[in-house]
C-alpha cells in the first residue's frame, strides 16, 4: 500500500502514542528523530500543527488540528493536500526502455497511449509480489514511474541489477532517480477547480491516469491524474525548491487539508497474460490457468474493527482466512476490512465471523470499493462515476484471479448509464478491439436505415453485412491507428495553430481516400444493379438484330439474361465514380472539416474514432441514398416502363420466339 490509509495509520500510531510514556514513545520508533529523513515541506507540516512520526524511514505528518475523522470526510466532500515526497520518482529512457520494464512489471507498457499511465506490479522469478508502482508512459522512449517509500532501496536495486544484464547485452535504457523533485497530491472534488487556478492547461481534458509536463504556479511540473483515496485528484510532481510555494499556493486557493495517505491496486495487462515475459510469468500463468485457491474480499464486521492477521471464519468456526487490514470507515460509519478467504467462499453476502483478540463477531463479504470513487474517466460529465477496478489482484498465493466488474448501481442509477460506463472501461482496456465494434455497429445501423429510406421493404443480409465488415475491417482500425499518427507528430498539442495544421493533413489525406474507398464500395453494390438494367438493354439490342430464331427457345434467353443480371463490370461503376466523385469530396469538405477540428480540439483521443464512426453513420447513409436516387432511380426507369420498358419488351420477343 502506498503510505497506509489515513483513518487506519492515525487511529493505530496515535492510539500507541495516547498509552505510552515517553520512554516507551521512544522504544517504539523505528529510528531516532535524528536518523529520519525529512522532506522538503517538513518546517511547513511543524508550523501548521502537524503531528510529526516515524514512517518508512521518514518523519512525515500523521494529524492535524483537526482529528483523523475530520480530516477523512474533509477529503470525501472537499478536497485534502497530501505530501508523499518521501515516494520514489524515477524516469526509464531509451529506445529499449520499454521492453526492458516490461521484463520486470506485469503491466502492458506497450500498448499504452503516450501520456498515460496504470497501475502495476513488480514480480520476482517466483511470481510473488515485490511491490506496486503507477508507471506512465511519456513518450515511446521515456517512462515515468513511482515506486514506495518504503520498498524504495529494494526495488531500485533490483532494477538495477536487471538493468545492468540488459545494457550488457546492447539494450539502449537508462535511469534518472528524481531526488531533485517533490511530490505532492490534492484529492478530493475540489481537486481540479482549485488547480485550475494555477495553471493555463484545461484540467478538463485530462482524464483518470493521463500524464502532463506543464507549469503549475510558475514550476515545470509533471501531473499525473490519479486518485488513490478513492476520489478524483492529481499526483503533482514539483521541483523541490517550488514545493513549498506551490503548497500555499494550493491552500490559499481553498481550504484543503493535508496529511498522508493512499491505496492503489495491481493489475496484469491481457496482452501480458497471453504472452508473458515477466519475472514469474510461468508461476503467475500457471496459477491463472489453474485457477487461485485464495480470493481477496471486502468485509463488513461487527465489534472493534478488524487488524491485519486476524483470523476469518465461516459460520461453523472453521478457519478461511485472514485479514490483511481494517479500520472503522468514518465515510460508512462501520468496520471494515480487506483480506482473502478460500475460492468459492468470497461471493458477496457470504456470512462470516471475524476473530478480534480472540473473541469472534458477526461479518459479511461485501463488493468492492467500499466507497464510490468519483475519478475522471471520459469526460467532465463522468467525474461523479464509478471507474471500477479491472484489472486482477496478485496476493500471498500469487495470481488471484479476482475480477471485480462491480459497477455501483446506486451511483450509476440506470440501465443506460451503467450500460455507458461499461462501453468506456472497454474503451479503456481494449480501445482498437472497442473501436472496431462501434465503426461495424454504426455501420450496420447506417445501412439498415439507408435501406429502409431507399424503399426496400426486405432487408438485404448479404449487404448488411458486407457493410459491417467494411466498417469493422476498415474504419475502426484506419481511425483509431491514423489518430494515434497525428498525435504523435504534433506532440499531443491542442492550440488552434497545431489543431488547424491537424485539419488540414486529414482533410488532404485521408478524407479524399476514405470517400474514394467509400464510392468503390457503393458502386459495387449499388451501381453494380444498375449495370445489371444496362446489361438488359444491351441484350434487348442483340435480341432485335439478330432476330429471334438465332437465340433459340426463351429458356436460352432467360439463362442469358440471368448471367447478364450478375454482371457488375469495374467499367460501369469507375465511369460513375469519375462523374460523381469531385461532388461528393467538395459536400464532404463543406462539413467534415468542422468535424475534424471539434474532435482534435474538444475530444480526448480515445473518444475521436468514435465521434467520427458516428457522423461517419450518417455520411454513409447520404452515399447511399445519393447513389440510389442517381443511378437507380435512372437505371429502373426504362426497366419496368409499362410500354417501352426492357423487360417488358423482352417478354414479347420470347412470345415470338416460342416455336
Amino acid at each position: 500500500m502506498r503510505g497506509g490509509q489515513l483513518w487506519q495509520l492515525g487511529q493505530s500510531i496515535t492510539r500507541r502514542l495516547s498509552q505510552a510514556d515517553k520512554k516507551t514513545v521512544a522504544r517504539r520508533c523505528f529510528a531516532s528523530e535524528a536518523d529520519l529523513k525529512k522532506t522538503v515541506l517538513y518546517d511547513f507540516h511543524v508550523a501548521h500543527g502537524g503531528k510529526m512520526v516515524p514512517f518508512a524511514g521518514w518523519s512525515m505528518p500523521i494529524q492535524y488540528k483537526d482529528s483523523i475523522m475530520e480530516s477523512t470526510l474533509n477529503c470525501r466532500e472537499n478536497g485534502s493536500l497530501f505530501d508523499v515526497s518521501h515516494m520514489c520518482g524515477l524516469s526509464l529512457k531509451g529506445k529499449d526502455c520499454i521492453p526492458f520494464l516490461e521484463k520486470l512489471v506485469v503491466a502492458d507498457v506497450a500498448g499504452l497511449a503516450p501520456g498515460t499511465g496504470c497501475l502495476t506490479v513488480f514480480t520476482n522469478e517466483k511470481g510473488g509480489a515485490i511491490d506496486d508502482s503507477v508507471i506512465t508512459k511519456v513518450t515511446n522512449d521515456h517512462i515515468y514511474l513511482v515506486v514506495n517509500a518504503g520498498c524504495r532501496d529494494k526495488d531500485l536495486a533490483h532494477i538495477e541489477a536487471h538493468m545492468k544484464s540488459f545494457t550488457s547485452k546492447g539494450g539502449d535504457v537508462s535511469w534518472h532517480i528524481h531526488d531533485e523533485r517533490s511530490l505532492l497530491a490534492l484529492q478530493g472534488p475540489l481537486a481540479a477547480p482549485v488547480l485550475q487556478h494555477l495553471t493555463k492547461e484545461d484540467l478538463s481534458k485530462i482524464y483518470f491516469s493521463d500524464f502532463r509536463m506543464l507549469d503549475i504556479n510558475g514550476a515545470p511540473c509533471f501531473l499525473t491524474r490519479t486518485g488513490y483515496t478513492g476520489e478524483d485528484g492529481f499526483e503533482i510532481s514539483v521541483p523541490s525548491e517550488n514545493a513549498v510555494d506551490l503548497a500555499k499556493a494550493i491552500l490559499d486557493k481553498s481550504e484543503a487539508h493535508h496529511t498522508c495517505g493512499s491505496r492503489t491496486y495491481m493489475a496484469i495487462g491481457k496482452r501480458r497474460r497471453a504472452e508473458g515475459g515477466f519475472l514469474g510469468a510461468e508461476v503467475i500463468l500457471k496459477q491463472i490457468e489453474e485457477g487461485p485457491k485464495i480470493r481477496r474480499v471486502g468485509l463488513f464486521s461487527a465489534g472493534p474493527p478488524a487488524r491485519s492477521h486476524s483470523e476469518i471464519q465461516d459460520e461453523k468456526g472453521e478457519n478461511i482466512g485472514e485479514v490483511t487490514s481494517g479500520g472503522f470507515s468514518p465515510c460508512l460509519k462501520k468496520n471494515i476490512a480487506m483480506g482473502y478467504v478460500k475460492s468459492g467462499l468470497h461471493k458477496a453476502g457470504t456470512k462470516l465471523k471475524v476473530v478480534v483478540r480472540g473473541k469472534s463477531y458477526d461479518g459479511s463479504i461485501t463488493k468492492m470499493p467500499f466507497v464510490p470513487s468519483k475519478l475522471s474517466v471520459g469526460s467532465p460529465t463522468m467525474s461523479s462515476s464509478t471507474f471500477p477496478e479491472t484489472c486482477r489482484n496478485l496476493g500471498v498465493d500469487g495470481y488471484q484471479n479476482n475480477d471485480r466488474k462491480g459497477v455501483n448501481t446506486a451511483v450509476m442509477g440506470s440501465v443506460a448509464k451503467k450500460g455507458l460506463q461499461q462501453y468506456l472501461i472497454q474503451l479503456q482496456q481494449h480501445p482498437l478491439r472497442t473501436k472496431v465494434i462501434t465503426a461495424g455497429v454504426l455501420s450496420a445501423i447506417s445501412d439498415i436505415v439507408a435501406q429502409k429510406l431507399s424503399g426496400i421493404q426486405k432487408l438485404q443480409i448479404k449487404r448488411l453485412l458486407l457493410k459491417v465488415l467494411f466498417g469493422a475491417a476498415y474504419l475502426g482500425p484506419l481511425g483509431h491507428y491514423f489518430h494515434m499518427l497525428l498525435d504523435k507528430i504534433f506532440k499531443g498539442k491542442k492550440d488552434t495553430k497545431t489543431v488547424a495544421k491537424k485539419v488540414v493533413l486529414e482533410q488532404l489525406t485521408i478524407s479524399p481516400w476514405n470517400n474514394m474507398i467509400f464510392m468503390i464500395y457503393y458502386g459495387f453494390i449499388i451501381e453494380g444493379e444498375s449495370v445489371s438494367v444496362y446489361s438488359l438493354q444491351h441484350l434487348f439490342h442483340k435480341l432485335r438484330v439478330r432476330k429471334m430464331s438465332s437465340l433459340g427457345n426463351s429458356k436460352n434467353v432467360a439463362s442469358a439474361i440471368t448471367k447478364l443480371n450478375g454482371r457488375r463490370p469495374w467499367i460501369h461503376v469507375k465511369s460513375k465514380i469519375k462523374k460523381e466523385y469531385p461532388t461528393v469530396q467538395y459536400t464532404a469538405w463543406s462539413f467534415w472539416p468542422v468535424v475534424g477540428w471539434v474532435n482534435h480540439q474538444y475530444v480526448p483521443l480515445q473518444f475521436r474514432v468514435i465521434l467520427q464512426s458516428v457522423v461517419a453513420c450518417f455520411w454513409g447513409i447520404f452515399l447511399n441514398l445519393r447513389a440510389r436516387s442517381m443511378a437507380l432511380t435512372k437505371a429502373f426507369s426504362p426497366l419496368f416502363s409499362p410500354k417501352r420498358g426492357v423487360v417488358n419488351q423482352c417478354r414479347l420477343l420470347l412470345r415470338v420466339s416460342e416455336p
